[in-house]
């Protein structure tokens, strides 16, 4: 299973916004990489990288451990690293009714003691165009491989201390000192990372299982 986040300093919002919409074709509501082919999955995932974001992510195999184990475990992590970057808004993709309750007692208890004023909620995925970037972000690291090199400008390790994000043009890598962060909003997503198909040869199958979640 795959958790992922990006962060986006509230200034950068609107514009990170455009970009991603910038890459929908006619007739697109959002964009989803699974349902994407190879080349337009390099140009989108080309385009998350050039945002002025940072993006965060956890992995963990369910084989052998329970699921709902594992899918308490990896939110809470995601969440406490988001808060530590300074975020004050969390925007959670809506998919299932069922899971809304869940969702917000596993975020409460993560944030609590830690940065218990940080604001979340749920939108469809159709509303926010982060939701896209973050879903680009578990795409890419649950295939691994070339999908996951062509985010590593902006992919933030678990021990990286105030996750600033890039501007334009900067340096790969060269992540300045953040400005405003404590009103930066935060998007991230859930998927179970799926077995390699003839379709997608260079997925790299570290995780069994078919199908995914998004969160």
């Amino acid at each position: 299973m795959v958790i992922a986040a990006v962060v986006v300093e509230t200034g950068d919002v609107r514009q990170a916004r455009l970009g991603m919409r910038s890459a929908l074709l006619p007739g697109q509501r959002r964009l989803h990489l699974t349902d994407e082919r190879p080349a337009r999955r390099h140009l989108i995932l080309d385009l998350v990288a050039r945002q002025a974001l940072v993006a965060i992510a956890e992995a963990a195999p369910t084989h052998g451990r329970r699921h709902a184990q594992v899918q308490d475990e990896l939110p809470r992590k995601v969440v406490r690293r988001v808060a530590a970057s300074g975020a004050r808004r969390i925007v959670l993709d809506r998919v299932a009714e069922e899971l809304l309750e869940a969702d917000r007692a596993t975020i409460s208890r993560a944030l609590a003691g830690v940065a218990p004023d940080v604001l979340y909620d749920h939108l469809p995925s159709t509303a926010d165009p982060l939701l896209w970037a973050a879903d680009a972000v578990a795409w890419a690291v649950g295939a691994g491989g070339h999908a996951a090199a062509r985010l590593a400008p902006i992919m933030r390790a678990p021990d990286a201390q105030h996750p600033a994000a890039p501007r334009p043009g900067s340096q790969p890598g060269a992540l300045p000192t953040p400005t405003g962060v404590s009103d930066a909003s935060m998007t991230c997503r859930r998927q179970v990372r799926q077995r390699p198909s003839a379709r997608h040869p260079r997925w790299t199958p570290t995780i069994p299982g078919r199908g995914r979640w998004h969160w």
